[in-house]
């Protein structure tokens, strides 16, 4: 983990850490952040971004594209703007983020969209 000693160190004050080498070893056991993931799931009542049944049957994963289709439309944004975006509306909606991989994609295929909707209606004025 290549963080600076000082972050460290303030980060182990603040999650009452009394040895702060400890904060450093967090990414010997890959495991360990999915286990925190999931007891931060448990307790605060997150959803998992992959899981349908817990997005209520689609309908969150569509109010989530919806946003992000509606924010490239209404916003002139560009990829990191929107990108954080994105990952507001999941933290509001208690939706785990996925990788940052997963949501940079998904993000990313937002402008395409919108690209060939705005050709498609410039084609009927003459694009």
């Amino acid at each position: 983990m290549a963080v600076p000693w000082p972050v460290v160190d303030y980060l182990a004050g603040q999650l009452e850490i009394g040895d702060p080498s400890q904060v450093k070893r967090y990414v010997v056991r890959p495991q360990t952040a999915y286990d925190h993931a999931w007891m931060i799931r448990d307790a605060y009542g997150y959803r998992v971004f992959e899981d349908r049944e817990s997005w209520q049957e689609r309908v969150l994963a569509k109010r989530f594209l919806t946003f992000l289709h509606g924010r490239t439309w209404t916003h002139s944004e560009g990829p990191t703007a929107l990108f954080e975006q994105a990952a507001g509306w999941l933290r509001r909606h208690r939706v785990l983020l996925p990788g940052v991989s997963v949501l940079e994609r998904l993000v990313g295929s937002v402008p395409g969209v919108r690209r060939r909707r705005g050709c498609l209606g410039a084609r009927s004025r003459g694009c």
